[in-house]
């Protein structure tokens, strides 16, 4: 432990005794903040956003079923 983590702040004035399930709506990053794409640039990458704004796919019985035969033998 060091003086960084003694006069840190707890963590936990950021949660709620309640949770909040509603649904969020992805919003693209402002590039006046940060430019993702420039970024990027550095490593000769690009972000697919179409893919990032699609979001995982979720709940997928095939996929979850062939893990759990993976783990059960």
């Amino acid at each position: 432990m060091n003086q960084y983590d003694i006069t840190a702040s707890l963590v936990s004035d950021v949660f709620t005794t309640t949770p909040d399930f509603s649904p969020y709506d992805f919003e693209f990053p402002d590039k006046r903040v940060f430019d993702w794409d420039l970024a990027m640039k550095k490593y000769n990458k690009t972000l697919d956003w179409k893919k990032i704004q699609k979001g995982p796919d979720m709940d997928d019985a095939g996929e979850i079923r062939k893990n759990h035969y993976k783990g059960n033998k």
